[in-house]
């Protein structure tokens, strides 16, 4: 009898600190959910102002979260080492943006075999110091996504909050674009003609579309796994089809108003990261005939979308020759400015002030050119080539474990899918633009992937759906 009861105390003792945890948890999905779906609206988080806020915000709920844990006498549902590599990899480029506004004499070239003598590595130091504000808000909020995504039901939650916001502002960009053409009320001063919601760049906020257009297609494919593996005697999943039509709508929905922002690029990496998802899908149910199903889909969703808005996004796909010109002129100019200063690059966030060194008229002049249009380029120009090439690595490392994942089947399969998804439509946009240099878009794109990580990085990494 006294076994029993000391057993008793202790499970009700572990019960009680287990649920202490899952209300922080939940206290802090709440926050993290609010700060994502509000990001874009300050014009995409573009500016220095929502940098600092954000930054300072996520800082504060780590801060409380931590302190949180330790009066509980909790520990990390992901602990650290779990994502050594990816983790070591931002801290290294982090490090690397303080050493740039350090005082480190340095030389520029200039044309005509001038130079310009700097007091430290960066051209810039104030934007540097503003990258590196950005990227510690990054690394802040990867790491609390991934403690809440830990529990299942709170990860599904916190997708299909990020997916409920995307539509809600795609149909807001709708909206706004058949009601006077404005930004936050506001009329817009450039992209007229074109839905860009609250963000003023129709790429970036086709890239942010897309990222829901993904998550759709996760959902889709988790629901038909979920099938398969269900045994043939327990019959069909209830509201299983309606469930699938249900995200379809939203797919078709969203790849629509992509359409509508008349974003080439955004809509060719939605339709690679749709393929990847549906590849992904028939690999694992091992049924090919998948692709038979989920190919005429995109199709379908591609040829709506083009009866609805199509057209003006086709004549821009008809002067392509045009601007691919330019465009491949400004990356020729973008490896001449690498070449200048590979290692050390010119400071984080400086490409505006460096590109005019060697800027000439084979990249039209009348224009202020403050991006690379290619944020691997960009990353070079700025961090060198070791250092800015840290980043990409470590979205790289998380992609390997995000596959292996999938082929030892653990962690939760739609989650993965959408990981694996939106780091598709990153990497293919990433080549001809600049979406992952809005603050908004590189949340959402942190979160998605966080949450598809945090399964497979906890403790005890099992197979969800």
């Amino acid at each position: 009898m006294t076994d029993l009861t000391i057993k008793s105390s202790r499970t009700r003792s572990a019960s009680r600190g287990k649920t202490g945890q899952s209300r922080i948890n939940a206290a802090l999905f709440v926050a993290i959910a609010l700060i994502v779906v509000l990001a874009p609206l300050p014009l995409g988080s573009a500016r220095p102002l929502p940098w600092g806020i954000w930054t300072t915000l996520l800082g504060l709920l780590a801060l409380a979260y931590l302190a949180a844990l330790a009066m509980q006498g909790e520990k990390l549902r992901v602990p650290l080492g779990n994502i050594a590599i990816a983790g070591t990899l931002s801290l290294l480029t982090c490090l690397f943006l303080v050493v740039q506004i350090l005082p480190i004499p340095m030389t520029v070239p200039l044309v005509n075999g001038f130079q310009l003598h700097l007091a430290q590595i960066s051209l810039t130091p104030e934007m540097t110091v503003m990258m590196l504000t950005r990227q510690v808000g990054f690394g802040l909020l990867f790491f609390l996504v991934l403690q809440i995504s830990v529990n299942d039901e709170r990860r599904s939650q916190l997708l299909h909050v990020v997916l409920l916001s995307i539509l809600a502002y795609a149909a807001y960009a709708e909206i706004s674009l058949q009601t006077g053409d404005t930004i936050l009320g506001v009329p817009k001063w450039a992209y007229l003609g074109s839905a860009t919601g609250p963000f003023v760049n129709r790429n970036s906020f086709a890239t942010f579309l897309a990222f829901g257009a993904v998550l759709c297609m996760a959902r889709i494919s988790g629901l038909l796994m979920r099938q398969h593996e269900r045994h043939r005697d327990d019959g069909r999943i209830q509201g299983t089809g309606s469930r699938v039509m249900l995200y379809a709508i939203g797919y078709i929905f969203l790849v629509a108003i992509i359409i509508a922002t008349k974003s080439r690029m955004g809509l060719a990496a939605t339709g690679v990261a749709t393929l990847v998802i549906i590849g992904i899908t028939a690999l694992a149910m091992g049924r090919r005939r998948i692709m038979l199903v989920g190919i005429p889909l995109v199709l379908v969703a591609m040829a709506i979308g083009a009866v609805l808005f199509g057209q003006s996004l086709f004549d821009r796909v008809e002067g392509l020759d045009a601007s691919s010109d330019v465009r491949f002129s400004l990356y020729a100019e973008t490896l001449r400015l690498i070449g200048m200063r590979p290692w050390t690059g010119f400071g984080g966030g400086s490409f505006e002030m460096a590109y005019p060194i060697i800027h000439s008229d084979a990249v039209d002049i009348n224009y202020i050119w403050d991006r690379a249009h290619n944020t691997y380029l960009t990353l070079w120009t700025e961090l060198g080539l070791v250092f800015g090439s840290l980043l990409i690595l470590a979205i790289a490392v998380i992609t390997v474990q995000l596959v292996l994942g999938l082929m030892t089947r653990r962690g939760s399969f739609t989650a993965t899918c959408a990981a694996l998804g939106v780091i598709t439509v990153g990497a293919v946009h990433s080549l001809a633009d600049f979406s992952l240099e809005i603050e908004a878009n590189t949340f959402v794109f942190l979160t998605i992937i966080a949450a598809g990580l945090a399964p497979l990085a906890s403790r005890s990494a099992g197979r969800t759906y």
